[in-house]
């Protein structure tokens, strides 16, 4: 619970780093509208680490996981997250904030319900 706690912390500072106004260059740029400053930088690596342990939470914990919502539902989440992935990437590329937005949401619902089980005590 204590991992947890810091895993959250973590990627709220992440989160807030990126959030707030900045007025820097941007470090490198995904396409001519998007590219991380320095402080998005810094935070997107504290949200990747975040996702990190939540991805590893799941692996590990992923009998449990199959036990809770079944092969049929973690394979359609793992096909939504990677879906979701396919989607901002394809975002960024194409400059539709719109398509990124979708692939941001089918990814945070596929590993919020994949989450859920994965920290589950029994």
């Amino acid at each position: 619970m204590v991992i947890s706690f810091w895993n959250t912390i973590l990627v709220t500072i992440g989160l807030i780093l990126v959030i707030m106004p900045d007025q820097e260059k941007s470090v490198f740029n995904f396409n001519k509208d998007h590219g991380p400053s320095l402080q998005d930088a810094v935070g997107l690596m504290l949200i990747v680490l975040g996702w990190c342990f939540i991805l590893f939470k799941i692996i590990f914990k992923q009998k449990m996981v199959l036990k809770f919502i079944g092969q049929r539902n973690t394979v359609l989440l793992t096909a939504m997250i990677v879906g979701g992935s396919i989607f901002i990437i394809g975002g960024l590329k194409a400059e539709k904030d719109s398509i990124l937005w979708i692939g941001t949401l089918f990814s945070v619902v596929g590993y919020s319900a994949l989450l859920i089980p994965a920290f589950r005590r029994i």
